[in-house]
């Protein structure tokens, strides 16, 4: 088994716990008396992002595997499974209202995109696709998310987060079809 066939198998496992719960909770977040429609495309959100950025791994082949660079891709999806945690809350537990839960979850939740666009950020650098501070297409998306997760942190209008919803599904939608960029 080769470095990379190690390293894919360990984050499949991860991804594959965040998608578990993305899917298990979504269900309960679908029900009638519970939902919220900007919740649960946050939780579509997610599930896309676990499979797009599963998908491209792929771009990690040829990359000289080191512990660190193991850890790092692994932080990842650990970073995405803490943020389906905290978007769905604990199995069995599932909150009265959606809504009201996720304006109570939401800068937990905005935190964690803040460090999911700074790992994109790093990224090309600790894998060593990019010398230090050359700038990589990838920076886009980091600053787009580092945006939203920065709004969402602060703002607590429903107006402002339906639309930050929206963005962030159309645009991980698109992004893995229009520009499909090499971590």
């Amino acid at each position: 088994m080769s470095h990379f066939e190690y390293v894919s198998v360990a984050t499949a496992l991860v991804y594959a716990l965040a998608v578990g719960r993305l899917l298990s909770g979504l269900s309960v977040s679908l029900s009638s008396d519970k939902r919220y429609w900007v919740h649960t495309t946050w939780v579509f959100t997610l599930l896309l992002i676990c499979v797009f950025s599963w998908w491209t791994m792929w771009n990690l082949n040829e990359v000289t595997w080191t512990p660190i660079r193991f850890l790092w891709v692994l932080s990842l999806p650990s970073l995405l499974y803490l943020r389906a945690n905290i978007l769905l809350g604990r199995p069995g537990n599932e909150p009265d209202s959606y809504y009201d839960y996720f304006y109570v979850q939401r800068r937990l939740f905005f935190s964690l995109g803040i460090g999911i666009s700074v790992w994109i950020a790093l990224t090309p650098w600790v894998q060593g696709i990019y010398p230090w501070l050359r700038l990589a297409p990838i920076h886009i998306n980091a600053v787009i998310l580092a945006s939203i997760s920065l709004l969402g942190f602060w703002s607590g209008s429903p107006t402002v987060h339906g639309a930050l919803a929206i963005l962030s599904i159309v645009g991980t939608a698109s992004g893995f079809f229009i520009i499909r960029v090499a971590v």
